[in-house]
């Protein structure tokens, strides 16, 4: 048994598999014999960055940002004890995917978590610095959770930065240019990319190559798919713009999320009424008067106005398979035909 599993053993943790790999060091699966449950180990060469990075992370205690628990040296390394988070991380989340782009309720409530989590950063004078579809898991919750501050840094005072870092296509074209930056900004880019992959399934550039992926970034030419939701493009483009200082900030970026949301909500509550089931039971082949018989979650003016003869009964809330309530009435109206049906006839309509 080596000095690591010592190590673990004296802070009540049992070592597991090795679950992944980077260059900030390897991770490991843990459990706890006190919590009966499983946590995550990464193994870190214990330097002075380290250290900011884990007191950085233990300072953002949040719902969507991964947490951290305690920290120890093992010989010259650092162990950080952190939440596991079973459900893998977005990246894998898009890729798995059947559909091209997710619901749009499945879109504003994953991005208002990850804003969220950004909003606290920011709040804290904290900057990730390095925010990608890869960087945030999933719990057993489903909840997404903001991970990997290994590029972190706290801005206690100078908002501005020169040292670069992050995955390129999420990177800001201001941090190609040298010289000092805005690294809030710089975030709101990168979370601007990654709402582009989750909203689209794809990376708003096309090429593949870094020096013309770079330069496609540097250019701002960002393409939008054709059958794009045009709200949440908008969003997004505010987000990614090549000037820096006209972008979105975090709290802007939260208000039009939430905004749009709930007209998106309003709108599909709309197009969730009931159809009415019409039924003809007259004789048949009788031409001239009908009985009409159905059910509406339309207000009982709305009936009226399409059917001024209905008698209008409302009956208790039903729900639908999403979980939608109506209030849902039943009417009986007469409507005078055009048309001699040679069979009975059932319509299902939307009045």
């Amino acid at each position: 048994m080596d000095q690591f599993q010592n190590d673990l053993l004296a802070h009540g943790l049992v070592l597991g598999e090795q679950i992944g790999v980077g260059g900030f060091g390897l991770i490991f699966l843990v459990y706890s014999e006190k919590y009966l449950k499983n946590f995550v180990a990464k193994k870190v060469i214990n330097s002075e960055k380290a250290l900011i990075e884990v007191k950085t992370l233990i300072g953002l205690a949040h719902t969507n940002i991964i947490r951290c628990y305690e920290y120890f040296e093992s010989g010259e390394f650092l162990v950080i004890i952190l939440e596991y988070c079973p459900s893998g991380n977005l990246q894998k989340f898009i890729d798995s995917s059947t559909s091209k782009s997710p619901s749009r309720m499945i879109f504003f409530n994953i991005a208002l978590q990850i804003c969220s989590a950004i909003k606290f950063c920011h709040d804290h004078k904290v900057c990730h610095r390095d925010i990608k579809p890869a960087n945030i898991l999933f719990d057993q919750y489903q909840r997404p959770k903001l991970s990997d501050f290994g590029l972190s840094k706290v801005y206690q005072k100078e908002r501005t930065d020169n040292s670069r870092g992050g995955s390129l296509p999420y990177m800001a074209p201001e941090l190609f240019k040298g010289g000092k930056f805005d690294p809030f900004s710089a975030d709101i880019w990168a979370l601007g990319v990654t709402l582009f992959v989750l909203a689209f399934h794809e990376l708003p550039w096309s090429a593949s190559e870094r020096s013309e992926m770079t330069y496609q970034i540097e250019a701002g030419m960002i393409c939008f798919p054709l059958d794009a939701d045009q709200k949440i493009a908008y969003i997004i483009r505010k987000m990614i713009d090549v000037q820096y200082d006209k972008r979105l900030n975090i709290d802007q970026v939260i208000e039009i999320l939430e905004k749009t949301k709930s007209e998106a909500s309003n709108n599909d509550a709309n197009k969730k009424r009931i159809p009415v089931a019409i039924s003809m039971s007259a004789p048949l082949g009788a031409s001239g008067l009908r009985l009409i018989t159905g059910t509406s979650s339309l207000q009982s003016q709305e009936i009226k106005k399409h059917l001024p003869s209905a008698q209008i009964q409302q009956i208790p809330l039903i729900e639908d398979h999403q979980g939608t309530n109506y209030a849902v009435k039943t009417f009986v109206a007469s409507r005078r035909l055009s048309i001699q049906p040679k069979k009975k006839i059932t319509l299902k309509t939307f009045l």
